[in-house]
């Protein structure tokens, strides 16, 4: 069963941590991964995020999201990115498949 991420943004080094393991990273990361969950879901259009992590451009806003996929898309969640009809990001549980 996969556990949802838990976030500490309060502390010296912000991380997140999946199946108790702590992946340190900026506070921006961080704070992108805790936009993303408490929308629980659904999607969120990237012109919000931009202003909530206090970045304008489209260059530095990827490294945060490419940053996060490295860490929660190894462990069962995937980063969502729909570009049609607006530009949304969405983070969700990956379905779990079995292998024969």
């Amino acid at each position: 069963m996969l556990e949802q991420p838990v976030l500490r943004t309060q502390s010296e080094k912000p991380f997140i941590e999946i199946e108790g393991v702590k992946h340190y990273e900026c506070v921006r990361t961080v704070k992108l991964c805790k936009l993303l969950m408490d929308s629980e879901g659904e999607r969120v259009k990237i012109p919000f995020l931009m202003d909530e992590l206090g970045t304008q451009s489209n260059n530095t806003f990827s490294q945060y999201v490419y940053r996060l996929r490295e860490i929660v898309e190894p462990r069962g969640w995937r980063v969502l990115l729909k570009s049609f009809p607006s530009r949304t990001l969405q983070l969700i549980r990956n379905p779990v498949t079995e292998t024969i």
